[in-house]
């Protein structure tokens, strides 16, 4: 009889520690493929620009690629551009230090609900304008000789 106590007591503790774990996870959601997000320059718009360190790789033809963000001021901006409905967006360039240029080789728009468009299409390759975020970030990834980059696979 004590065995069979134990037992269903055993069995209740862990029914309990999995509704509670069940509560904590929908209350609490965690994203298993979290991204860390670093800040490296906001425009005179007030435009936040941010790029994901761990996604920063240096390709066999010596390129770069980085995912980047951009996350705007959305009431502000909805406000002055009556249709604006963007909050954020994400890119994956590819830079090319020697030659200061870069590519967008894919990447999505946000609106407030959500995904609202994916961008597939390659651009073509765009030289980094001087003193505005396209320096700012040439100078995060390319000097000095992208200390954070890692190896391609």
């Amino acid at each position: 009889m004590q065995v069979c106590l134990e037992y269903a007591w055993a069995i209740m503790n862990s029914k309990l520690k999995l509704l509670i774990l069940s509560v904590l996870i929908v209350l609490f959601p965690v994203s298993i493929n979290a991204v860390s997000w670093e800040f490296y320059f906001k425009d005179a718009e007030g435009i936040k620009h941010f790029i994901e360190k761990d996604s920063i790789q240096k390709t066999p033809e010596g390129t770069i690629l980085v995912w980047r963000q951009v996350i705007f001021p959305y009431a502000e901006f909805k406000l002055k551009y009556k249709t604006w409905d963007l909050t954020k967006s994400e890119y994956l360039w590819e830079i090319d230090c020697s030659r200061r240029m870069y590519k967008v080789l894919r990447g999505r728009r946000f609106g407030e609900s959500g995904p609202i468009q994916y961008i597939t299409k390659e651009t073509d390759w765009v030289y980094f304008e001087p003193k505005d975020y396209d320096e700012a970030i040439y100078k995060k990834i390319c000097e000095p000789a992208c200390s954070l980059c890692k190896e391609g696979q």
